[in-house]
């Protein structure tokens, strides 16, 4: 990540991805679908389904209220 200074307005800061940066998120989001294949092997749809929806009932639990 790169981080410029705004001239126009001191308060502010531009901040972008590097190429590095951008290759990391590919590296990383490929591993995340692959653990996420590895882990659902074998489940249903129905299982897979089921599954989300206790997840993200789990994390809703952990947001700020």
């Amino acid at each position: 990540m790169s981080v410029t200074p705004q001239t126009q307005d001191r308060r502010r800061n531009l901040a972008e991805i590097t190429p590095a940066g951008r290759t990391l998120a590919r590296q990383v989001t490929s591993t995340l679908s692959q653990l996420t294949e590895e882990l659902i092997r074998g489940f249903t749809a129905q299982e897979t389904t089921a599954l989300t929806s206790l997840l993200e009932r789990a994390t809703r639990n952990l947001s700020p209220r």
